[in-house]
């Protein structure tokens, strides 16, 4: 069971991002970027909620929101940039493939750097490889 509590993180997250950039493509174009967030939000609070009470085995939300600290927060602001960034990049015309790829190299890159300075996290040759072939990549699709 242990192996696929593993595995079924990765799973969940390949198959939410396919969904999300599907759907961030698909938004409509009409609706002003916010006023689609928002309701997307309000969407996804109560799926979020009722999840929380189908899951919890204590269903105390006021406990549960007592923990919550500033990374909610940034969290928070971390999503809302990431969705009104892909909102605005497929508005801006770039095909599903090419952005969220673009993205996710320089997400990648700068998550190293960020886990090599701050976390102490340790790079071998391999990753060093696998970096420059990132950015190879992110040359040759910018082509």
């Amino acid at each position: 069971m242990k192996r696929y509590s593993y595995y079924y993180p990765v799973l969940i997250i390949i198959s939410s991002n396919v969904l999300y950039d599907i759907s961030a493509k698909a938004f409509p174009k009409e609706i002003n970027a916010q006023a689609g967030l928002t309701a997307y939000y309000i969407i996804a609070a109560a799926v979020s909620l009722a999840l929380f009470y189908l899951t919890s085995e204590v269903k105390n939300l006021p406990v549960e929101f007592k923990k919550v600290n500033w990374a909610t927060f940034t969290l928070a602001l971390g999503c809302m940039g990431i969705d009104l960034g892909y909102v605005l990049l497929f508005r801006a015309g770039w095909n599903i493939s090419y952005g969220s790829l673009v993205c996710n190299i320089m997400i990648a890159i700068a998550l190293i750097l960020v886990g090599k300075i701050f976390f102490h996290e340790y790079l071998n040759k391999y990753h060093l490889i696998g970096i420059s072939l990132c950015l190879t990549g992110f040359a040759l699709i910018n082509m």
